[in-house]
């Protein structure tokens, strides 16, 4: 559910793998590896925090990431307040 909800954000933001890829450090086929695709993975905090910055995401879309996680807001190094 997380790399789906990652996935959605980057598209809304009208970003390739390649350009989150960039923007976070991180190779492609590892983002696409957040997305969920081909035995996903789950970034730790600080890149996520990373990847919801290069996307754009607002408040509330963060708010989402944290539901779609499963994790208290603190745990997964993110408040619902934004990134």
């Amino acid at each position: 559910m997380l790399g789906a909800k990652l996935r959605e954000l980057r598209e809304a933001a009208g970003l390739s793998v390649a350009d989150v890829a960039a923007r976070i450090g991180r190779s492609e086929s590892v983002v696409r590896r957040y997305e969920g695709a081909a035995g996903g993975i789950d970034p730790s905090a600080s890149t996520l925090s990373a990847y919801l910055e290069a996307v754009g995401a607002d408040e509330a879309a963060v708010a989402a990431v944290v539901r779609a996680a499963g994790e208290p807001a603190d745990r997964v190094g993110l408040s619902a307040d934004g990134v």
